[in-house]
């Protein structure tokens, strides 16, 4: 019941109805239709998890600002535009309309664990030059779970059943997936994926 409830709170955050006044005969109405409600909940199943995902890359330029004393935010901002165009493919893959990406279980979700949480610090250890592997197991003795890991993988797993010929469209995740078996040169991939 839980996950229904939220699930609707964030249907009713996105709806064109939001606002103050919306009756609840409104967002009855509004999520009453089945199949938009199904396009709806598979996208925000999709952009849980791979918010966690992108906050990892997110969080290298962040490594960087830190390595090096100077600022990264154009490759922050292009890779949180990536982040948001292959979060958009996957959606897609499900079933999913690419407007709950660009909603609050996209875009704003993707915002704030780009900005904190241990995915983003993940990716700044490896951006300040950290071996991934290394930060991940420092992590994970500090009792630190790093979502974004596991759930590339099974990102990876989704793309490979649902449609291979959708990698061409997804050089962030393939970066990820690469910095996850400790790429020697996690910062090149990242920049290579997101800037022309």
């Amino acid at each position: 019941m839980l996950n229904q409830t939220r699930g609707l709170w964030g249907i009713a955050q996105e709806s064109p109805l939001q606002g103050p006044g919306i009756s609840a005969s409104e967002l009855v109405a509004f999520v009453d239709a089945p199949h938009e409600l199904g396009e709806r909940l598979s996208g925000v199943e999709i952009c849980a998890p791979m918010k966690n995902v992108y906050a990892i890359a997110l969080g290298v330029a962040d490594g960087l600002q830190e390595r090096d004393d100077e600022p990264y935010h154009d490759l922050k901002a292009a890779t949180f535009a990536q982040a948001l165009r292959e979060m958009t493919v996957l959606s897609r893959l499900v079933g999913s309309r690419p407007e709950t990406v660009l909603g609050l279980a996209g875009a704003g979700d993707l915002e704030v664990t780009g900005l904190s949480g241990r995915n983003k610090v993940y990716g700044s250890r490896i951006g300040r030059g950290e071996r991934p592997s290394a930060a991940l197991d420092a992590m994970a003795a500090a009792e630190q779970t790093v979502e974004g890991v596991p759930a590339a993988r099974l990102a990876r797993d989704l793309v490979d059943q649902r449609d291979p010929a959708a990698w061409g469209g997804l050089p962030l995740l393939r970066t990820v997936l690469a910095i996850l078996d400790d790429d020697p040169d996690p910062v090149a991939r990242v920049v290579a994926a997101v800037l022309p």
